[in-house]
């Protein structure tokens, strides 16, 4: 529980590829009912120039009442395991002050980075590419499902339009977009390892290469 200095009507949560906005008071029986969120890596109060957000590396509910920021670290229902979450449980969260709104604090980033930190391993000789766009996340790099191709799936974290380069350490033959199911979709103009996106608000990419790493 962390309270926070700061007031607003609304809290922010992330969400797979992306985020929701949900009220920090109770004025209607719908509102009572939705006492936590659904949320990933953070979730955000803010007011206008300030804010606090809460990363977290493996909790999936919060919820905000007034300026009061809670964690749910535990759902240990008895049905259908009544031994369930019993035990030991390893867990760490971070409180993050920030100038700024959520958007211009990074907190997309800095969940990332608390989920995700630097690791000590065998060289890769870099990275499989770099996005020169903060609006526009590198979330997945797979096999496509039925091809040797590989498909890199962006999408949009801020709720805003652009264009952003995608600068590839791979020797690529061919790019294209393709839909969730891998169907190829339009080819995608590939030159000197680098291509060009062109995102909406909120939209997730997904982009087929074909060759190597």
């Amino acid at each position: 529980m962390r309270i926070a200095d700061v007031r607003a009507l609304n809290a922010t949560y992330e969400m797979q590829f992306g985020h929701v906005e949900r009220p920090t008071h109770y004025n209607t029986s719908y509102d009572l009912a939705r006492f936590e969120v659904p949320m990933h890596r953070w979730f955000d109060l803010g007011e206008h120039g300030f804010g606090v957000a809460i990363l977290n590396d493996c909790k999936y509910g919060g919820s905000v009442f007034d300026n009061t920021m809670r964690l749910s670290l535990l759902r240990a229902p008895k049905s259908p395991d009544p031994a369930c979450d019993m035990g030991a449980h390893r867990f760490a969260y971070a409180v993050m002050p920030h100038a700024g709104n959520w958007r211009e604090a990074g907190v997309v980033a800095e969940g990332y980075r608390f989920n995700k930190p630097f690791r000590l391993g065998p060289a890769l000789g870099g990275s499989f590419a770099t996005v020169d766009d903060p609006n526009l996340v590198l979330d997945t790099i797979k096999r496509a499902e039925d091809s040797d191709a590989v498909v890199f799936r962006f999408y949009e974290c801020h709720g805003t339009r652009g264009r952003a380069t995608i600068r590839l350490h791979g020797n690529y033959a061919s790019a294209r977009r393709c839909n969730i199911l891998e169907d190829d979709g339009d080819p995608l103009p590939l030159e000197d390892h680098q291509l060009t996106i062109v995102y909406r608000p909120h939209e997730i990419i997904s982009v087929k290469l074909q060759g190597g790493l």
